[in-house]
């Protein structure tokens, strides 16, 4: 790849994340720990799932299955999108930033 190939991909990389932050990222700032961004359950369930994972996992819990969804039966979460990839990051963050309980949170519809 020529080095103005990878400039241009930057820019526009850049340009794509400033309009993302301008239309999405404005309504949540002034109540960052609070608002989650998206519409319907998906919100709750993305934060949910992120802190399953590390509870699980330091828990010597199965990651996949669990009994807190859907009790009694529990809930095969290999079946749903929940993100363990990015968990252990915002695991940290948010022990780091003394995050809200994710039942303290309200979703901003797009």
């Amino acid at each position: 790849m020529h080095a103005s190939c990878g400039r241009q991909a930057a820019a526009a990389g850049a340009l794509y994340l400033a309009v993302s932050l301008l239309l999405f990222g404005l309504p949540v700032l002034p109540h960052f720990r609070r608002d989650l961004i998206g519409s319907g359950s998906d919100p709750q369930l993305f934060v949910w799932s992120l802190g399953w994972w590390p509870h699980a996992v330091l828990g010597g819990h199965n990651p996949f299955v669990t009994q807190v969804l859907w009790t009694p039966h529990g809930s095969n979460l290999a079946w749903t999108t929940s993100i363990p990839g990015l968990a252990p990051g915002t695991a940290i963050t948010a022990s780091a930033s003394s995050a809200p309980a994710p039942g303290s949170v309200r979703h901003t519809t797009v």
